[in-house]
């Protein structure tokens, strides 16, 4: 099992956010990215909210990094860690401008973007940015589909479905290779459409791991299909390495290909040295090299 970092300072979402972090930037940022490097993590993640509203501030806190932005300049920085959106809306955007500006994170970052995608669940956020929010079922699945045919394109493309259409357009970079596409989402629509139309799957951070284990057990898993799994509450490796071990063993039994940990930290320091302690603790998984 693959382990991802639910990276601290990227956003401050108050159930998973030290006090530290408020204050905290690029500098911070770039010495947590260079240790999980140096360890052997398997991802770093970024989530996508482009503005806050009030109604949202109380759950979500009000700082959200750009994924774009945030994995280029961590990719300068970083020798083989890969970076996983988790996740970009596809509400939000036109699907050959996702192809456009990721494609080119793919290239500049040697091939290590993993392409989380997902609906968008808030209304107010739709309504805020000007976009549709009915019917955003239907936009995303022509979205992905044009995705696949977008990423890694070398040529011209041409596509016509029911909420895109074009003929003959180049989108240069694309990617260095079509990058790995996990839907984002927490019901059994979203497994299906993950396994319809994608590479993976990347269920919500409150579905338990039995429940997942459970929806898993509805589909017929292709060879090659990724299943993504939060880990929470964040664990504390160091104060308790065997309740850590546990949480992974769980989503791993559970069928989880990537577990994303949150951890419990104090400072910066406290944060590395977790993470120090959380390669320690799972090094007995078998498959995983750090």
């Amino acid at each position: 099992m693959e382990i991802a970092l639910n990276t601290p300072v990227v956003s401050l979402i108050p159930v998973a956010t030290a006090p530290w972090e408020a204050t905290a930037g690029p500098a911070e940022l770039v010495e947590i990215a260079k240790t999980a490097d140096r360890l052997g993590f398997d991802y770093l993640t970024c989530s996508e909210h482009v503005a806050i509203t009030p109604a949202e501030q109380p759950g979500h806190g009000t700082r959200f990094y750009d994924p774009l932005a945030t994995f280029g300049f961590l990719a300068a920085h970083t020798g083989r860690i890969r970076f996983l959106t988790y996740a970009v809306g596809l509400g939000y955007h036109h699907p050959l401008e996702i192809a456009k500006r990721y494609g080119t994170l793919d290239l500049i970052s040697g091939g290590r973007l993993v392409l989380g995608l997902g609906l968008g669940a808030d209304r107010v956020e739709f309504e805020l940015l000007g976009m549709p929010f009915d019917g955003r079922g239907e936009r995303a699945d022509d979205a992905l589909r044009v995705l696949r045919l977008a990423l890694g394109s070398r040529g011209p493309i041409s596509y016509a479905g029911d909420q895109f259409s074009f003929a003959g357009v180049v989108v240069d970079p694309s990617g260095l290779r079509r990058p790995p596409m996990w839907v984002a989402g927490g019901t059994l629509r979203s497994l299906d459409r993950a396994i319809a139309l994608a590479d993976g799957w990347m269920p919500a951070f409150t579905l338990p791991a039995e429940r997942v284990a459970r929806m898993l057990r509805s589909f017929d898993r292709p060879d090659g299909f990724t299943v993504v799994q939060p880990v929470f509450p964040p664990l504390d490796p160091i104060g308790d390495p065997d309740g850590a071990r546990a949480a992974l063993a769980a989503r791993a039994e559970a069928g989880a290909d990537v577990a994303v940990v949150t951890l419990a930290h104090t400072s910066l320091t406290h944060y590395l040295e977790q993470l120090d302690a959380l390669r320690a603790a799972v090094r007995a998984f078998v498959g995983w090299a750090a």
